[in-house]
């Protein structure tokens, strides 16, 4: 069987965007939506894209960042067709393994470039890790769900975003010389 969509979907733009311009992402109804991303007329669930504005200058850390937006992509395309129960498994364990090998490769590039904030940066990493890790316990216990979906779509997608536009971008611009 497929999940239900909820009523109600945010969809956030970033292309063509710079970080000034971050916004709040509007909110987007369809009632008529029934099934995990089928039959979506008026609302969207969450877009996410690269855009240079989320380039840290440093490639190896943003050809990652490029590939979890290209993954994501993947996931919203397959809710899209009606698959958001499969999907969602793989996406959790894709970004479990993700986050332990990307964080691992940044946290070694803050440490050879002995970026001050490295403490702090490592606890942003550690929240998101263990976010995904509930999400997969939950998942686990529970089953694919909306509520599961909505919260992950919500909390990854929003903290994605806001850690690579603040937290990251500051890191960039310190090893970013040092390379």
């Amino acid at each position: 069987g497929h999940l239900k969509c909820p009523v109600e979907w945010r969809t956030l733009y970033y292309k063509n965007h710079h970080a000034s311009s971050f916004s709040t992402p509007s909110r987007l109804t369809d009632p008529g939506s029934s099934q995990l991303g089928c039959n979506w007329q008026k609302g969207k669930m969450m877009a996410l894209e690269w855009s240079e504005d989320l380039s840290l200058g440093v490639d190896l850390i943003d050809r990652q960042h490029q590939e979890i937006f290209a993954k994501y992509d993947e996931f919203r395309n397959a809710c899209k067709a009606g698959k958001g129960q499969e999907s969602l498994t793989g996406m959790l364990d894709f970004l479990g393994r993700y986050v332990e090998n990307h964080f691992r490769m940044e946290e070694d590039l803050m440490a050879q470039s002995d970026y001050p904030d490295k403490e702090a940066h490592i606890r942003e990493h550690r929240a998101l890790s263990d976010k995904v890790h509930a999400f997969q316990r939950q998942l686990s216990a529970q089953g694919a769900s909306i509520n599961l979906l909505a919260g992950f779509n919500r909390s990854f997608l929003d903290w994605l975003v806001d850690h690579i536009k603040t937290v990251d971008m500051e890191m960039g611009r310190f090893i970013r010389p040092a390379r």
